[in-house]
């Protein structure tokens, strides 16, 4: 290819999952010299000028689908573009495949996360009655996505007062995003670019690796909102709370009740002096008529601040806010957070349920193996668009 000339070419036998080829065409497309179709018949002619504009329309695709994920990857990662003389190969070759990192992963979240402040929305959707019924297979309906129009705003915004070379790889990313709009069926034009669409234009054989990608973003939120382990308590405090919990078992059952723990009917007055609640008042309203077991009295009635047992996933701070060991199974993470999250925090537990609900809903599709037939029938084309 000479300085400056576009080439498009699409390696034999490789495609990115959910890319269907143009209907009877092969993957290199040859245009026959005018002058050897002097002797073909007009239906033949006409076939032929089809075939040269699907294979037009083919290329086409390939450059857009190439200078969208060079753009994204310029734009988001900072790489360099490629030399004006260089080939445009779609889709990639198996050496430009390198899984997605931790790090890559986690800066196009947040320019997505940026996308949609600029689109004035928030992580999660606010009116659940947005999600399109046939987007179900790409996206869980509680991830809002950015509009078209605020994407392609963020792709002329980025290429401002660059070099001519990086104002021509936004300017390359601008028409393709356009080229892609057009392929949208008005209808679902609104929906907007979910965040796997932006991953798929940027990884296209991304497919099994969506599940990672999105449980990296589950635990960045999840760290965002941990708070720092209980101590429990030392051991002389234990030792003290245990023997009151023993003076307090007069019969030697190996366990109190409520009714033990209020005095009872026949303690003396120091085991009335070391009696922790009122019976009457508390005992069986917070309690219950039940045993309480030695573990469970440390942990009610240690210091603010310490947990009385390791078991134990509930603790009161010196300041009287209630803090839970909090689980999320889908993403292998554990870690303390407040019990009512206040209101700064209210956003980031809901980006959690948010990012969380992409995990299972990309866990349940590997495990139909439904991935590449997902995408296919939400766009019923070659790329996310």
């Amino acid at each position: 290819a000479g300085a400056g000339q576009e080439v498009v070419r699409q390696p034999a036998g490789e495609q990115p999952a959910g890319h269907a080829e143009a209907a009877g065409l092969s993957a290199h497309v040859t245009i026959e010299d005018a002058g050897e179709e002097a002797a073909v018949s007009p239906e033949m002619m006409s076939l032929n000028a089809s075939a040269r504009e699907a294979g037009w329309k083919d290329m086409q695709d390939r450059k857009d689908m190439f200078d969208i994920r060079q753009g994204f990857r310029v734009a988001i990662f900072g790489v360099a573009p490629l030399p004006l003389s260089a080939e445009k190969v779609w889709p990639p070759p198996r050496k430009d495949r390198a899984p997605a990192t931790r790090e890559q992963t986690m800066k196009v979240y947040e320019a997505f996360l940026k996308m949609l402040e600029m689109d004035k929305k928030t992580m999660y959707r606010e009116d659940e009655s947005e999600q399109d019924p046939a987007d179900e297979d790409d996206t869980p309906g509680g991830m809002s996505r950015v509009s078209w129009k605020t994407l392609l705003f963020w792709v002329e915004t980025n290429g401002y007062g660059l070099d001519v070379r990086m104002r021509c790889v936004y300017e390359a990313m601008f028409k393709g995003l356009k080229g892609g709009l057009r392929k949208v069926p008005e209808e679902k034009r609104d929906a907007g670019v979910s965040l796997s669409m932006l991953i798929r234009w940027i990884w296209p054989f991304v497919s099994h690796r969506l599940v990672d990608m999105f449980t990296w973003m589950c635990l960045h939120e999840l760290e965002g909102i941990r708070l720092a382990e209980p101590p429990v308590i030392p051991e002389q405090e234990r030792q003290d709370i245990t023997q009151v919990y023993h003076k307090m078992d007069l019969d030697g059952k190996g366990y109190c009740k409520p009714f033990d723990l209020a005095g009872g009917d026949h303690s003396d007055w120091q085991v009335q002096l070391a009696n922790t609640i009122d019976e009457a008042g508390h005992s069986e309203d917070d309690l219950g008529d039940r045993a309480i077991p030695l573990n469970e009295f440390l942990d009610r009635f240690c210091e603010d601040g310490y947990r009385g047992t390791h078991e134990f996933a509930h603790a009161i701070l010196k300041d009287g806010v209630h803090v839970v060991k909090h689980p999320r199974k889908s993403v292998d993470w554990a870690g303390w957070v407040f019990r009512d999250a206040p209101p700064e925090q209210e956003n980031c537990f809901r980006r959690v349920d948010t990012v969380e609900a992409e995990v299972l809903h990309w866990q349940r599709l590997l495990s139909r193996q439904r991935v590449d037939t997902a995408f296919s029938t939400a766009y019923g084309a070659a790329s996310p668009l």
